[in-house]
């Protein structure tokens, strides 16, 4: 791995082929990263306490987020986490004060994921989102369920030259892979 210093506008190079190991961000300085689709872990504590980390970008290969992966990285405040996510580990995201947006089912959560004043949003009518996942989670979050009509773009993950649609435009999407933008507000 390189890196310059945060506030440079240098790049990190991953030199890893498919996990994020344990602490390797640890109390950094970093504010932006955007991890590679090959990367299909991210390890306990890999950006623990990196207060000044205000985007993130989570590959759609992703499927495990280790116990305090994100944990005290205050300055998030909204993530998208890709239906491809199956495992989120105790305390990831404790200390966040943000809003995290599920594109598919609910993973098995670990405990005390989520800080107290955390938004969980979810996709609505989804059976897998369910009292049990609240139970496990803390029943103290906002849980707010978002649909078709929460999406303000789509992107066609499939595609080359990855275009992006308006919510007006008539398009086919019988087998592409799609990700969505959802708007920032819920009713």
């Amino acid at each position: 791995m390189s890196a310059g210093p945060a506030n440079s506008g240098s790049n990190i190079e991953f030199a890893w082929q498919e996990s994020i190991p344990a602490n390797v961000f640890d109390s950094s300085s970093i504010r932006k990263i955007e991890i590679p689709d090959y990367i299909t872990t991210i390890a306990d504590g890999a950006f623990y306490a990196c207060y000044n980390l205000t985007n993130i970008s989570l590959p759609n290969q992703l499927t495990s987020i280790g116990s305090n992966a994100f944990r005290n990285c205050q300055s998030i405040k909204e993530l998208i986490i890709p239906s491809s996510v199956k495992i989120i580990g105790d305390s990831a995201f404790s200390g966040c004060m943000s809003k995290f947006i599920f594109e598919g089912n609910a993973p098995k959560f670990g405990t005390y994921c989520f800080s107290t004043s955390a938004i969980i949003s979810y996709p609505y009518g989804n059976p897998t989102w369910n009292e049990e996942v609240i139970a496990v989670c803390g029943e103290n979050l906002t849980w707010k369920p978002h649909s078709i009509g929460d999406i303000v773009s789509l992107s066609v993950v499939t595609s080359p030259n990855k275009k992006m649609y308006k919510i007006d435009d008539e398009i086919d999407i019988t087998g592409l892979e799609l990700q969505a933008l959802y708007s920032s507000g819920y009713n």
